[in-house]
């Protein structure tokens, strides 16, 4: 029986030219890690007789996936539960049922005997049962990529099984601790618990915990290019696999040599590796693997100059791409579809208060009514009565009505919310690719995080000749008509450029202007953006920028300076004088910073007022000396502290570049 003390990996396509390895849910049927049947019942405490081996048999169908026989056999186990008040067996069989439901990705049903097994675990005083129940809670909920609530439920089960001494189940939790943190892109907390869970893992001569443990401390360095370490690590992993046979963990382990390889451009190795991947993928039929290992080759081949086997590996990769685009949709529907159930179960709870104060009111009005009518003749009570029946037939079919018009509200919103979300998808394809910036930005750090699903605010980046130009705009609005915006205004900034040849970044924004106003402020709209476009020369190594009423902030030799820029919209404005180009030459250390003004118009802290540009200068000054990416980790600390319970206000967007 897999009680989820594992993680779930799952290979992806980024969407530059790159193979990744994320930190998501793949399936939970194929897992790195298992474990055994006994300990599983040690912790449910005594499970006995011929209810043991039923559950042993629900275990087995659960293994070999025929989970319709699991799930029936286990809804007979729990009747024998139910009748005989069997606290043991239900426990069990309730976390048993999680998993079954969690199997057939009924994330509703899942979370409902979880909490039933917690529920008879708590009353038991049964740690190891209770750790089991918080994993596997744990495990749905960063599945939904739910981080916080996930830590929070990991954590509950590190309290339990230190209880119970259980130092195995410890290194499996702080291996997923350590997964969540890599997913928050807080590497430091990462490594302190991988590092754990490596002490455990070595201590306890587990081969398997340990390749896993070490296959992820190579994903975290990976994720902060630290590539020679990642190497050294994935090594690791599959000197602890030797001894088995070849399966997923080796097939990770290749994947991600592979790619490590082709980032260091190293060919020859990259190709052995994705070959050896590719071929464990087969076995397995497993569609996602051979896909990425097909785009992986492509490149090697393409970048070899041997086309003919760079095209036959590309068409390979996209003959499966429709199934894994439908797989990925079905995820995201399943991820909607709880969000959706939680607010009902709000909606729900608070249906369920409003009626129950409107019936202790009307036992209140009631009593007084009784009161009154004590003393009035026996017809005038019969005609009260007659009214009162016929308000309550009135109430019901009103009731009636309502439930319908909610149902249908609901459907509607949760189509809506599944177009957003593919707006979502097409938004960030259209903002500056990741590997795109970093080789034309070497130091530098992006805080991208948008008020609602989709965002006004945007970042956009070209390339021409020997200038890179690079912009942090501001459209708009946000949500739906800042993300149409964004959308429009990157149209015609790309136009500019790579369309009309136009190289200034202020006749850039002069254009931009001039094709918002002749195409949507025709009736007088003052749609457009704020923004700053900047243009590095990489022949001169000068700077070059515009800028609309956001200004460049400058930190050179500690010290902070915000930079000149035009008072007026890119659009319908009080100004509409052409924009004028400033000239920068930044020495080496010193650090530029782009922003909008989301950060700072957030309102928070102990008083809810703004944060302000002040504060928010001062903070960029003072984390300056830090590396590029703890300043970023600085910026969204800071920020979620001072917005506490507070609506985020707008949009966000800082980027910070060191020369």
């Amino acid at each position: 029986m897999r009680v989820n003390l594992g993680n779930d990996w799952s290979l992806n396509e980024d969407k530059n030219t790159n193979i990744v390895l994320t930190h998501k849910k793949l399936t939970y049927l194929i897992v790195f890690l298992f474990v055994s049947t006994d300990p599983y019942f040690y912790s449910q405490h005594k499970v006995e007789g011929k209810e043991r081996e039923a559950a042993l048999r629900v275990i087995d169908l659960i293994n070999n996936f025929n989970l319709p026989a699991a799930l029936k056999l286990s809804d007979s186990i729990q009747i024998i539960g139910e009748k005989n008040d069997d606290k043991n067996l239900l426990s069990t069989i309730y976390n048993m049922k999680g998993t079954i439901y969690r199997e057939e990705n009924k994330i509703k049903d899942a979370i409902f005997y979880f909490n039933k097994a917690i529920e008879i675990n708590v009353g038991l005083n049964n740690a190891e049962g209770l750790g089991d129940n918080y994993v596997n809670l744990g495990s749905i909920y960063s599945f939904l990529e739910e981080n916080k609530s996930a830590l929070n439920y990991y954590f509950k089960a590190v309290a339990q099984f230190n209880k119970r001494k259980n130092d195995h189940g410890l290194s499996v939790l702080y291996n997923n601790i350590g997964n969540i943190y890599i997913k928050m892109k807080q590497f430091t907390n990462a490594e302190y618990y991988l590092n754990k869970a490596l002490t455990v893992a070595l201590s306890d001569k587990d081969a398997l915990n340990t390749a896993m443990v070490y296959h992820n401390l190579a994903n975290c360095m990976a994720d902060e290019e630290k590539i020679d370490t990642a190497i050294k690590f994935y090594f690791l992993s599959l000197a602890q696999l030797k001894s088995l046979d070849e399966g997923i963990g080796h097939l990770y382990n290749y994947n991600r040599l592979a790619n490590m390889y082709y980032k260091q451009k190293k060919l020859a190795q990259s190709e052995k590796y994705v070959k050896s991947a590719l071929k464990i993928a087969q076995q397995g039929e497993l569609i996602g693997d051979m896909s990425l290992a097909y785009y992986l080759l492509s490149a090697i081949y393409e970048d070899k100059g041997d086309l003919k086997n760079a095209l036959k590996y590309n068409k390979l990769h996209l003959s499966m791409k429709d199934s894994l685009r439908e797989e990925a949709d079905r995820t995201d529907m399943i991820k909607i579809e709880f969000e959706s159930e939680l607010k009902n179960q709000k909606k729900q709870q608070d249906l369920v208060r409003q009626n129950q104060e409107a019936i202790n009111k009307a036992k209140i009005e009631s009593k007084n009514k009784d009161l009154i009518l004590s003393y009035s003749a026996l017809g005038f009570a019969g005609l009260m009565v007659v009214f009162m029946l016929y308000g309550y037939r009135q109430k019901q079919k009103a009731n009636t009505i309502i439930s319908k018009q909610k149902e249908l509200v609901e459907h509607k919103n949760s189509e809506i919310l599944s177009s957003i979300n593919y707006a979502k998808r097409i938004q960030y394809a259209l903002l500056a690719h990741k590997e795109f910036i970093e080789a034309n930005l070497h130091q530098h750090f992006i805080y991208f995080h948008p008020k609602d699903i989709v965002s006004g605010d945007f970042y956009w980046a070209a390339k021409k000749g020997s200038r890179f130009y690079l912009g942090v705009c501001d459209s708009t609005g946000h949500g739906v008509p800042g993300a149409f915006m964004s959308l429009l205004n990157t149209g015609f900034l790309s136009e500019a450029i790579n369309e009309k040849n136009i190289l200034e970044p202020n006749i850039v924004l002069d254009h931009v202007r001039s094709r918002l106003i002749e195409t949507i402020s025709k009736d007088g709209q003052k749609d457009g953006f704020d923004g700053i476009l900047i243009c590095l020369d990489e022949k001169t190594n000068e700077l070059t920028y515009a800028a609309a009423n956001n200004a460049p902030i400058l930190i050179s030799n500690n010290a902070l300076s915000e930079l000149e820029k035009d008072r007026m919209p890119v659009g319908i404005g009080e100004n509409e004088t052409p924009f004028k180009l400033f000239t920068l030459r930044p020495k080496k250390g010193d650090t530029l910073i782009l922003y909008t003004d989301g950060y700072a118009d957030q309102f928070g802290g102990p008083k809810g007022k703004k944060f302000k540009y002040k504060q928010l200068n001062e903070l960029l000054l003072k984390i300056s000396v830090e590396k590029m990416e703890d300043q970023k980790n600085e910026l969204e600390r800071t920020f979620q502290n001072w917005r506490g319970e507070l609506e985020q206000v707008d949009d966000v967007c800082l980027i910070g570049i060191r020369f």
